[in-house]
């Protein structure tokens, strides 16, 4: 694993390791994910057996919609042990074997399916650090396997940016967000009312910079869309950058 400087450092291992991420971001419910697992069943028809794999997890709300449906051959993997205790609380009995692990590691088993989904990509410092996490997916897909990435859609994130907001989480605390676009990044900052502050950011690429990406990784790219509802992807209106791919 290489070292990480990023703004904010390694902001992905403090932010993601504290319980209110989960708190911050509890709204994400499962039907956004339940339309995602939707879209990727239509647009491939993949087989209940097949061997599926969430890289950068989270608290692994789209693996569980996966294992609702019926699959079996579930894993997920993420850095934070924080989420993965969360993910494993949350599935329950769902069969889904859950992992620590840095996404930027080689992969040792194969994979039907592997996903890389809600913006889990763009984390690392350099350009050649975030396109091997796609190299790095496609080296552990078997033969003609898949591999999903759902990412912001940069020009609408640079245009539609709110810089500043404030909330009141359930708890009563009180967290302010700030947002910039700096050195090709989307950087959110996080004040909480103890004075706690955290960052998250993001490397702002273009479709056109991540189909580069596949190509170099040999994956043949078989549809593109802007929402998980399936509509057409639109650089100017999409909220989302959905990329599905063939090995």
């Amino acid at each position: 694993m290489q070292s990480d400087q990023s703004t904010g450092g390694f902001w992905y291992k403090d932010w993601f390791a504290d319980p209110r991420y989960i708190e911050l971001y509890g709204h994400r419910d499962d039907i956004e994910a339940d339309e995602l697992v939707t879209l990727i069943e239509e647009t491939l028809g993949v087989d209940k057996e097949c061997r599926v794999l969430d890289v950068a997890c989270g608290a692994g709300r789209h693996l569980i919609a996966f294992a609702r449906r019926g699959y079996i051959n579930l894993s997920g993997q993420d850095l934070s042990s924080t989420l993965i205790e969360e993910a494993k609380r949350e599935a329950g009995n769902c069969p889904i074997d859950f992992s620590v692990r840095d996404m930027r590691d080689p992969i040792p088993e194969r994979y039907d399916l592997i996903l890389n989904i809600f913006t889990s990509f763009g984390y690392f410092a350099t350009d050649v650090e975030n396109e091997h996490i796609i190299a790095n997916c496609c080296e552990a897909l078997s033969p003609r396997g898949h591999f999903v990435l759902d990412y912001l859609n940069t020009p609408y994130v640079i245009e539609h940016l709110i810089t500043e907001d404030e909330k009141i989480l359930e708890s009563g605390t009180h967290v302010r967000q700030k947002r910039e676009i700096r050195d090709g990044r989307v950087n959110k900052h996080i004040t909480f009312d103890d004075g706690t502050e955290f960052i998250e950011s993001v490397r702002l690429y273009t479709h056109e910079e991540l189909v580069h990406m596949f190509d170099r990784a040999r994956l043949r790219i078989k549809a593109t869309y802007g929402s998980y509802m399936g509509h057409s992807y639109d650089a100017a209106r999409s909220h989302r950058l959905i990329m599905i791919a063939e090995k």
